[in-house]
């Protein structure tokens, strides 16, 4: 406490010091004004809670099943905060109530009330209940403007809701005020890639990565723009800088890059991990399927198509494309299907079709066709798509 008063566990170590007898020195009861949560994202951290249970009562001569029950006291200030603050690792719902008691007492200056806003926005977020958080991150804006926690989760909510600019307004107001944040400049290169500036991403991306270098996030991130980019090689050294700081590593943009810059082998271990991980995704199998193509196996793609088309039985959309890849549909019956129930990107799902018939003719040797396909897909600017910056890639590397 007397090092770190206003650090995450300053709450947590005066409950222990509470439980062991000891009193807070008047150094510590000062520090207690202090806001317990910073005002920048951090990585969570799991901690058991401090608070010890309460003492039960009873009478000496009844047996304790026979006492009449206490009447349960109600939290104090110290152990709500030490449940409210992120880093209790407490259920999102124990959290609000905690910090939601904290907001309203009257007990608090105006420094810990601020950031009681804050873990409640945070909790309410964890929890998926954005429009609690979104009031509550509101709110904290008025009491401070240059919040940069605030912001900053703003700015996811909006990632939730696919609302890109927005997002990306946010996230720029939360770098401005903390230019050197590195998971800030992550968000903010993601989402304006997602949005076709690729040129911008790649500049927050890779200042991301030149502060912290060792999270494989900001490589996975950054090798997709690289994909759009058409610099297959760079994107490649990513993965594989990737997959040295984490094992375990695997993703969608790993798969894409190492299938486009040849590494097959790297590609299959990659989607095997992944339909280990989420096997309810079907994108997996048709990637897997393409690989294969790439590798000159046909039967073993004709069987891997086989076999999801089986194993997802009636699914929506993309078991159409799996079957389209296996040859069991047409290009037009593709389409319509495209557009059948549950149709709400359409343009989406017609720029996969575009992506998927110009790789599996571009696997067949037919290059116009595979050209042709690319340039429609980008055309289509669905920039959030992988397929977009896969086009892109196949592009490039036709033009070597």
């Amino acid at each position: 406490l007397a090092q770190y008063p206003s650090g995450a566990f300053a709450s947590l170590a005066k409950i222990r010091l509470k439980a062991l007898g000891t009193p807070a020195s008047p150094e510590t009861q000062t520090a207690a004004a202090t806001p317990r949560s910073t005002n920048a994202p951090a990585e969570d951290t799991q901690v058991a809670s401090a608070a010890p249970p309460a003492p039960g009562t009873g009478s000496a001569s009844a047996p304790a099943s026979q006492a009449p029950a206490a009447p349960s006291a109600a939290p104090t200030i110290l152990q709500d905060e030490a449940v409210c603050v992120p880093a209790s690792g407490q259920p999102a719902e124990n959290r609000v109530a905690a910090c939601q008691r904290l907001v309203n007492s009257d007990k608090l200056n105006d420094s810990d009330h601020t950031s009681a806003l804050v873990d409640l926005g945070i909790a309410d977020y964890d929890g998926k209940q954005y429009d609690g958080a979104t009031h509550a991150f509101h709110e904290v804006l008025a009491r401070d403007p240059n919040n940069v926690a605030a912001y900053y989760y703003i700015g996811l909510m909006h990632v939730e809701e696919d609302e890109y600019t927005e997002a990306r307004g946010a996230f720029e107001k939360a770098a401005k005020l903390q230019p050197a944040n590195a998971e800030i400049l992550f968000r903010l290169g993601s989402v304006t890639a997602d949005l076709g500036d690729f040129d911008s991403a790649l500049t927050d991306l890779s200042r991301a990565i030149e502060i912290k270098g060792d999270d494989w996030r900001y490589l996975d991130g950054r090798a997709a723009v690289l994909l759009e980019k058409g610099d297959v090689p760079a994107a490649n050294a990513d993965i594989a800088r990737a997959l040295a700081l984490n094992e375990g590593y695997w993703s969608d943009t790993g798969i894409f890059v190492a299938y486009f810059g040849g590494h097959y082998d790297r590609a299959l271990d990659l989607i095997g991990r992944a339909i280990k991980n989420d096997p309810d995704y079907q994108y997996w199998w048709l990637w897997k399927a393409l690989v294969l193509k790439a590798q000159g196996d046909g039967d073993a793609a004709q069987t891997t198509l086989a076999q999801a088309i089986q194993q997802f039985g009636d699914a929506d959309w993309p078991l159409p494309l799996l079957k389209f890849a296996a040859g069991r549909i047409t290009e037009a019956t593709l389409r319509q299907q495209a557009s059948g129930t549950d149709s709400g990107d359409l343009a989406g799902r017609l720029s996969e079709i575009d992506f998927y018939r110009g790789e599996l003719a571009y696997l067949a040797g037919d290059t116009e066709t595979a050209r042709a396909a690319m340039t429609d897909v980008i055309g289509a600017k669905m920039y959030e798509y992988l397929e977009y910056d896969g086009a892109h890639a196949r592009l490039a590397l036709l033009k070597k």
